[in-house]
């Protein structure tokens, strides 16, 4: 098995009738690594992106024409992704591990 098929494998629950399963303890270690590598990368991303649009906007109005300058600009300085909160790894962050 390849490393994305097994990583596949842990992120997608299998529905046993009535029930979800979620996997082993490696499943669950998988899964936690996975969302908190994405909770991380959010954070990255959004802030570098929310400090660049900052540091445009201040250009755009110290120009001579600040007001043509400002209106190519977005709106919104910042951009937002759900994943940004990190509540996953706070709520799964503190739970004990039982794997070797």
């Amino acid at each position: 098995m390849k490393y994305e098929e097994r990583l596949q494998r842990a992120l997608k629950p299998e529905w046993n009738g009535d029930t979800l399963r979620y996997g082993d303890e490696l499943d669950n270690l998988l899964q936690y690594a996975y969302r908190r590598g994405r909770e991380t990368a959010a954070k990255e991303i959004c802030d570098e992106h929310n400090q660049k649009m900052i540091a445009a906007r201040e250009k755009a109005r110290a120009t001579r024409y600040h007001k043509m300058a400002e209106s190519i600009l977005p709106e919104s300085d910042i951009i937002y992704s759900g994943d940004y909160a990190g509540d996953y790894g706070d709520m799964f962050g503190a739970d004990e591990w039982k794997g070797a």
